[in-house]
């Protein structure tokens, strides 16, 4: 039995989490999930306050989280959880980091989470309406050569050649590309105007889901390229209107 609403557990899960980032001390215990990724106490801690959110509240959703064995329920509805979005930001200080969290019913997106504790930002879609601190936001309308493109600087070693050619491309094309390691921000960016397209070789779906449902419903496109669903990740093209991303597919198409 259901004990709270989608919305009702979204707004539960928020107030928790912005009272421990507020109250939290930024010297976290770092350990290493391999020998290049880390994870740190505050991403398993808010995995854990998430969980038992769920647990108690809407026991029979799924949760797909990037830091526990999924949570598997009997009804329609699944969550996508990314604790941390850009780890390595936090553990290093810097504040470009997110908590990401998506929900979709048979697999349609239904509201989205995208918090960023420390540059106090909290982006929110609500009916098909994407938000940045209850302001309703949009994209570029427009494309431009210079506004700015972005990619993840994280790859894996299968993609290196790919990344190699993407960079290539923006190179010779001189494009205003930043690499960042938040997917979920980078999208967030072309959501509020900010950035004009992210193109990513590959991304889990919790790390995307948010950004995804915050573009699309702030007006934006997104075009899955590639896709891997035994690993849970695509590849894809989010741009901020149809004209930029007819400028991104004559550019990358060929990368995926």
């Amino acid at each position: 039995v259901c004990k709270m609403t989608i919305d009702e557990l979204i707004d539960q899960f928020k107030r928790h989490l912005l009272d421990y980032f507020d109250k939290m001390d930024r010297a976290p215990l770092i350990n290493y999930k391999n020998k290049s990724e880390i994870v740190t106490e505050v991403d398993l801690k808010i995995d854990s306050l998430f969980n038992d959110l769920i647990l108690i509240n809407r026991p029979n959703d799924t949760v797909i989280s990037e830091e526990s064995i999924s949570q598997n329920g009997n009804s329609t509805v699944k969550w996508y959880l990314d604790p941390l979005d850009n780890t390595v930001a936090f553990a290093s200080n810097a504040n470009n980091f997110a908590v990401s969290l998506a929900v979709k019913d048979k697999d349609e997106p239904v509201a989205s989470l995208l918090i960023e504790p420390f540059n106090h930002r909290i982006y929110e879609t609500h009916n098909g309406i994407a938000y940045l601190n209850g302001q309703e936001i949009k994209p570029y309308q427009s494309w431009q050569s210079f506004y700015p493109v972005s990619t993840c600087v994280y790859v894996s070693e299968k993609k290196i050649e790919q990344a190699k050619r993407m960079l290539e491309i923006a190179f010779r094309n001189r494009l205003s590309l930043r690499m960042s390691g938040s997917a979920a921000l980078d999208l967030a960016s072309v959501a509020r105007g900010k950035s004009a397209a992210h193109v990513s070789l590959g991304a889990h779906y919790w790390d995307i889901y948010a950004g995804f449902d915050l573009l699309r419903s702030a007006g934006g496109i997104i075009e899955i390229m590639s896709e891997n669903p035994e690993n849970k990740s695509c590849g894809f093209i989010a741009s901020a209107n149809q004209e930029t991303h007819e400028a991104m597919k004559s550019l990358f198409k060929d990368v995926f």
